[in-house]
């Protein structure tokens, strides 16, 4: 099975390094990745939160499947698009689920109908801090769940005018909206308990505590979505 390579649409702060799917498939081509030589497309997997939509393109080699890329992109809440004859058309995030692209932008979608010149209307998420990532990983580790969320390598942008680098370890942001967690109060003492004694840079204290509703937003933020119903267990 080929590895999956995972390039994510913004920067360490969590804010936006592309916004149309142009500026998607110029970093791909600059991978060395031939566009034509392969299958793109979509995927809107469900979401529990409503703050967090979302999408990523997937690329996959043709010949024997050599090559196996997912570009996360930031979080949406639309998409707006041109029509083959011009005419300008807004799509739901959900409307590309499973259409297929060419190496050209050209979009054909599960209706049939073909889209080009796709630009995404973005999500405002508020700047990513140490506290919010610190807040995720432990999360993950209350679910025992390190093996699913932590990627060895994946390519990252600290800012748009930096260069992409891949990073050897790291959080996968870009599946976390599959967690469910039953009792934000439980996982609350459960992080309390360990986030004084996370390693941090020297300069920087040791966290302090957090409260209920500092974790339920970073959760929302990272689209965690919450258990329901009476058979409550924490699901990934």
């Amino acid at each position: 099975m080929v590895p999956k390579r995972v390039i994510q649409g913004w920067d360490d702060n969590s804010q936006p390094t592309v916004r149309d799917l142009a500026e998607v498939l110029d970093i791909l081509s600059r991978q060395g990745l031939d566009l034509e030589a392969g299958r793109l497309w979509f995927e809107v997997p469900p979401s529990a939160s409503s703050s967090a939509v979302v999408a990523r393109l997937h690329f996959t080699a043709a010949r024997d499947n050599a090559v196996d890329v997912r570009f996360d992109l930031p979080m949406l809440r639309g998409i707006r698009a041109r029509t083959t004859l011009g005419a300008p058309r807004k799509l739901s995030v959900e409307a590309v689920d499973k259409a297929d692209v060419d190496g050209f932008g050209n979009v054909l979608l599960s209706d049939g109908k073909s889209v080009h010149m796709l630009k995404f209307d973005l999500v405002g998420v508020p700047p990513w801090t140490d506290l919010d990532e610190a807040i995720v990983w432990l999360t993950i580790k209350a679910f025992q769940a390190e093996h699913l969320f932590l990627r060895r390598y994946f390519l990252t942008r600290p800012s748009e005018n930096e260069p992409a680098f891949y990073r050897r370890v790291g959080i996968d942001y870009g599946i976390l909206h599959t967690l469910r967690e039953p009792n934000v109060k439980d996982l609350t003492r459960y992080i309390n308990q360990h986030i004084g004694g996370l390693p941090r840079e020297s300069a920087k204290a040791p966290f302090k505590s957090v409260a209920i509703s500092r974790v339920q937003r970073t959760l929302n933020i990272a689209g965690i979505g919450k258990v329901r119903g009476h058979n409550q267990k924490r699901a990934a």
